[in-house]
């Protein structure tokens, strides 16, 4: 309550003022306000709608409650572009309900997590998958990607679909690195990886005192750029916590330290070895 107790200042006119307060539950304790910028979000929605091939023609699942980060830009990237924002029931999960909807409003692209993912494929696989035939993008983030669940799905007739992994915190804006693939690519694969930075962002793996590490050597992953929030509000030991001053940031800003243990393949793809801290989801 106290951190909510004084509302940050709102200038309507200025690119890098706030345009939202979001609470996360974060690592373990006490839930953040993260302050994000219009020029954090507006650099999330431009590169969503390129990522995705998101046009007039693209209707889009909107899945993800409204209280996630991860909603946001499955609203917002859909409308600027006047494509139709298909609103899934806002009750229990239901697969067979919602496999329904996806083929009735011949949904092209959903976002929501893996356990999701799974949920809809189990559901739809006695169906050989007719129901998702029409869709050109899955992107699931928020947990780690189990490829095995996903298989049978990839090597059937009626997947036409690129799956994306994408990754990122409430922190950096939503999606801070995101890799995306057609069936033939992620079959070939034997390790998942989460990709590379999207536009304006930074990725670095850094030892324990915050000095680069070698490619292929595993060590926390920052982020900087333009996708890092402003910080939490009313915290500010835990905002210089968590977003650090580096020289090996680029421009101006900040470095957001994510807790999550990563190293770069031989790709240079992201890959997520460990968790630095427990998190509650």
């Amino acid at each position: 309550p106290s951190a909510a107790a004084e509302l940050p200042a709102v200038d309507s006119h200025d690119e890098q003022g706030l345009l939202y307060l979001l609470y996360t539950s974060g690592s373990t304790g006490r839930p953040k306000g993260v302050l994000v910028s219009r020029a954090s979000f507006a650099n999330l929605c431009d590169w969503y709608i390129g990522f995705a091939n998101i046009s007039v023609e693209t209707p889009v699942l909107l899945m993800i409650p409204v209280g996630f980060d991860a909603s946001l830009k499955n609203i917002f990237a859909p409308l600027m572009q006047g494509a139709t924002l298909v609103l899934a029931p806002a009750t229990r999960f239901d697969p067979p309900s919602l496999l329904a909807q996806i083929e009735a409003e011949g949904v092209a692209l959903i976002n929501t997590a893996p356990s999701a993912l799974y949920a809809l494929l189990s559901a739809d696989q006695a169906n050989d998958y007719h129901s998702l035939r029409q869709l050109r993008m899955f992107a699931v983030g928020g947990e780690a990607l189990d490829l095995e669940r996903v298989r049978p799905w990839l090597q059937s007739a009626a997947c036409q679909a690129e799956l994306a992994n994408i990754y990122g915190p409430t922190e950096c804006t939503d999606i801070a690195v995101a890799c995306k693939a057609d069936k033939a690519l992620w079959l070939a694969r034997t390790q998942v990886c989460i990709g590379r930075p999207i536009q304006n962002l930074q990725a670095l793996i850094v030892d324990d005192e915050l000095a680069l590490c070698p490619p292929g050597v595993a060590g926390e992953l920052l982020l900087g750029g333009v996708g890092v929030a402003q910080g939490y509000q009313n915290l500010p030991e835990a905002t210089a916590a968590s977003f650090v001053s580096s020289p090996l940031v680029l421009g101006s800003g900040k470095l957001y330290r994510t807790g999550d243990y990563c190293r770069f393949d031989a790709d240079g793809n992201l890959a997520i070895t460990d968790r630095k801290k427990d998190l509650i989801k």
